[in-house]
């Protein structure tokens, strides 16, 4: 009898252990959702005044990423309308890591059509490059050949001899990124261009206090699109995306988001809108909006603090869990 109640508390105490870590997973959860992912971007230029002779230059930006500290990259062109003449990094990343002529940070092969940049920040980096909005990492400096057309492509990893694009964190790891090719043409085209124009909300909030955020998008190309807007704060997503069904050409519509605060940290927030791209759209850098700061009420403290307090949850119920165990294992005085 004595034998069954004590299996009994201790599928009990198993049970009570597993429930608590069941409630820190599901606290963490809802921290931790779908977020934006570090993008790397190459323009869309569409000018008819770029004839043959004329020269200009191409940046290349990233968006939503920390702790960044180089980066190594392909870009492929087509060369019977352009011809890659040149590059250079944009600080803080100074730093050449490929071994091109005259111990520049690049190498241009025009037969294949395509360069190759990396430069990475100073050696001994130790917080890193970070920003939300796009910020132009390096500038490649083309000379127009023809008329026409001509993909701005980042390799794949499927060209031969060629990867991604790395991403290096200050840690010696990585970073994955979307990236979104872009586009030259100096002759008339078809533009499928969506933009999340203006973002407002609240500059404070109380704690668990709902707050409503609106987002205005347009369509800056010549078709009637469909396409999803997302918002986050920080890098979490907050509810669910709303649909923008056949918002023709040159026409914006306005958004309407409940941000219900239960569950988020104190301290400042960034907001961002993210309008998702539409099939044949090369025009991508004007599909996100950021920088909106809320204040929730209170001191704030980060995430830190909540997985710190997820963390000592955790540990108390273990150390509990091993005492009563060893006490359990002790022998009966007779």
């Amino acid at each position: 009898m004595c034998l069954m109640h004590s299996r009994r508390r201790k599928n009990l105490l198993w049970i009570w252990l597993v429930t608590a870590l069941l409630i820190s997973v599901a606290v963490m959860s809802k921290q931790i959702s779908a977020s934006p992912t570090t993008t790397l971007f190459a323009p869309v230029i569409l000018d008819a005044t770029k004839t043959p002779g004329t020269t200009f230059s191409a940046d290349i930006s990233i968006a939503d990423v920390e702790k960044m500290w180089g980066y190594q990259f392909y870009l492929f062109y087509n060369t019977t309308i352009l011809t890659v003449t040149g590059a250079s990094s944009q600080a803080p990343f100074t730093e050449p890591q490929y071994p091109g002529e005259g111990g520049v940070g690049y190498f241009i092969n025009d037969t294949r059509g395509y360069i190759i940049i990396s430069y990475s920040m100073p050696y001994g980096e130790t917080v890193g490059f970070a920003t939300v909005d796009a910020k132009p990492i390096a500038k490649i400096d083309f000379t127009v050949d023809a008329i026409g057309k001509s993909e701005l492509h980042f390799a794949n990893g499927t060209e031969p001899g060629t990867e991604r694009p790395i991403i290096a964190t200050v840690t010696a790891g990585y970073i994955n990124a979307d990236v979104h090719d872009g586009f030259f043409a100096n002759v008339a085209v078809e533009v499928h261009d969506v933009a999340v124009t203006s973002v407002t909300a609240p500059t404070t909030l109380a704690l668990n206090e709902s707050g409503t955020i609106t987002v205005t998008v347009e369509n800056k190309g010549n078709f009637t699109e469909t396409f999803n807007v997302t918002i986050y704060y920080d890098i979490f997503q907050i509810g669910t995306p709303q649909t923008v069904t056949d918002l023709a050409a040159g026409s914006s519509r306005t958004l309407t988001f409940t941000w219900d605060t239960v569950g988020v940290l104190a301290g400042e927030h960034t907001i961002k809108a993210v309008a998702s791209t539409v099939p044949g759209e090369y025009i991508t850098v004007n599909n996100s909006f950021s920088g909106i700061k809320v204040t929730i009420g209170g001191g704030g403290g980060g995430d830190f603090y909540l997985y710190a307090g997820i963390a000592i949850v955790v540990i108390v119920i273990v150390a509990i869990l091993l005492v009563y165990l060893r006490r359990s294992r002790k022998p009966k005085a007779a």
